[in-house]
């Protein structure tokens, strides 16, 4: 049986920033309050209360209580949400040296549809607001299905299945839209840290506990995230430091009755500074599963499972309108090379394992490798493949974006990109058979650039020289990609108030996945999976919609 070792860090800011706060000017314009069910007039603890539009937040005590400190002068807007709960706002306004005192009393609400979700646009937006639908599971559904990591919570949610395939290897995949799991693109904190083989391979790997809620997009809308989205996207959002806690558990759970088990142990921990500039939440889980043999045949339908995962995550208040994010993803594993990786401790994730090519004899038209020890060699052989250092999973990635607003009119655009990724390109290998695979389409450089008599220099060795799975079809698929650009008009208010109906009015047009800057050849080079097999690209959108409010 495969045995799988996790260790998933999920790094937001060093432990310094809990330690080192600078000082800043003080307001000493502080709110305190509570929050009630308006029904029962119970007080509501662990309540989320936000100033929006700033970096200020907090969440009520095990008593319903708040207090938020030094904020800014001026009207505010606090907005208060609830697990089960509509999510209520009010204004208030505050003077240097003030305190005042807001209360809220909030309504139970069955349907689900004033939570922030950000998987539909890329930014946070109201669930019923979202150009997609967005379906979201929370924490307290992995926690009421006793769920010990994210395949078995996203068994109950509607649209997604999820699947066991193979009692020998045991793999777990999910199924969106009837698609297979490489389709399904996973993210965290809604980075594509994973390749697409986490939704075959990769489920068991995310703990429950680092989970606040898992948002999951289907159909079109799931375009936005690349080529490897095309069943749809499951973006994992982790807990975020809110208040100081800590949390204990193991369960164990028998296997179809038998002497097999599951065993889980998880541990979460939180901490937030007084004044709530920093914070920390710590996560780990220490998962063994026996195997289990439901027939007696010798084969586990079950296999077992060896798992640690442990991680991090901070923030830093910078300021009352912005806060400091940086992030950390890393898996380690240790299994059996296969599609040309190999997970060895040490070395990168997804790094590598193949043999290098040296290039073309221009004498003869050969093709040239290298030995494991450096040498020269006409024969490709398996046991001289090497850790390449170059790895799928790029280790820079991010996104900016920028908004530029005169009067009613605004532009606003979102850029993505990543550096030093690397990609099979599995399509050159068929193209540049040179004989191999004649009945394929082949290329025009295979046509041109070819050996065909001696002293040519080329990469391409001569005309019956077959192409083998080696470095030469590595590409850095590093890219920079305009995903998101929209131009927009808010009419006036002054021509608004005249109708006596409509409070507001915005038109748009929008463009995603407009411009791509890569040295990539393939399609498209935000593919989530290592080796690049003619994946349909990300499709160019054109969007022109009308919202009106009344």
């Amino acid at each position: 049986m495969k045995r799988y070792i996790l260790l998933a860090l999920s790094v937001c800011q060093s432990l310094v920033v809990l330690a080192a706060e600078a000082p800043r000017k003080s307001t000493d314009a502080n709110l305190f309050g509570h929050v009630v069910d308006r029904e029962t007039h119970e007080h509501l603890p662990y309540a989320t209360v936000a100033v929006t539009g700033t970096a200020f937040g907090t969440t009520t005590d095990a008593s319903g209580h708040y207090f938020l400190k030094n904020l800014p002068e001026g009207a505010l807007t606090l907005e208060v949400r609830a697990l089960g709960y509509a999510s209520q706002t009010q204004q208030v306004t505050l003077r240097r040296g003030q305190t005042a005192e807001l209360n809220f009393e909030v309504v139970q609400s069955g349907i689900s549809m004033d939570e922030v979700v950000v998987s539909a646009s890329r930014s946070a937006r109201l669930r019923r607001e979202a150009p997609a639908l967005v379906s979201v599971l929370d924490a307290g559904l992995f926690e009421k299905t006793n769920a010990s990591c994210l395949a078995q919570g996203l068994s109950f949610q509607p649209g997604v299945r999820v699947e066991d395939d193979c009692q020998n290897c045991g793999f777990t995949q999910v199924r969106i839209n009837g698609l297979d799991g490489h389709y399904s693109q996973i993210l965290v904190d809604s980075h594509p840290v994973f390749s697409a083989l986490t939704g075959v391979y990769g489920l068991e790997q995310i703990p429950a506990n680092m989970i606040e809620r898992v948002e999951v997009l289907r159909g079109g809308g799931s375009a936005l995230y690349g080529s490897s989205a095309i069943g749809g996207t499951i973006n994992v959002i982790t807990k975020e430091p809110s208040r100081n806690s800590a949390q204990l558990a193991h369960t164990l759970t028998s296997l179809g009755g038998s002497n097999s088990y599951d065993n889980n142990t998880m541990l979460n921990a939180s901490l937030v500074t007084e004044s709530g500039r920093a914070g920390l939440c710590v996560f780990a889980q220490n998962r063994h599963r026996s195997g289990y043999d439901h027939d007696g045949d010798g084969f586990t339908e079950i296999p077992v499972l060896q798992s640690i995962s442990a991680g991090l995550r901070s923030f830093l208040r910078t300021g009352s309108y912005s806060r400091l994010t940086m992030q950390y993803n890393g898996v380690q594993e240790y299994v059996n090379s296969t599609t040309g990786l190999k997970f060895v401790v040490g070395h990168p994730v997804h790094e590598y394992f193949l043999n290098r090519y040296a290039g073309v004899n221009p004498a003869n038209g050969d093709a040239l490798w290298y030995t494991k020890d450096g040498e020269l060699t006409t024969e490709f052989n398996e046991g001289d493949k090497v850790m390449t250092g170059k790895t799928f999973d790029a280790p820079w990635a991010g996104g900016f974006g920028t908004t530029f607003a005169w009067k009613g009119l605004s532009l606003s655009a979102q850029f993505s990109w990543m550096a030093d990724r690397w990609v099979m390109n599995n399509d050159r290998f068929f193209e540049e058979s040179n004989g191999l695979y004649s009945t394929y389409n082949q290329s025009r450089r295979l046509l041109y650039d070819r050996w065909k008599k001696p002293g040519d220099i080329t990469d391409i060795p001569r005309y019956g020289v077959t192409a083998q799975l080696d470095d030469r079809f590595l590409e850095n698929s590093s890219f920079l990609r305009l995903k998101n650009l929209t131009l927009a008009y808010a009419l006036p208010q002054p021509l608004l108030k005249k109708t006596n109906f409509f409070t507001s009015a915005r038109v748009y047009l929008q463009g995603q996945n407009l411009l791509t800057f890569t040295g990539f050849t393939g399609l498209d080079p935000e593919m989530s999976s290592n080796i690049y097999r003619a994946q349909y690209p990300a499709s160019r959108q054109f969007t022109l919609g009308i919202e009106v409010s009344f």
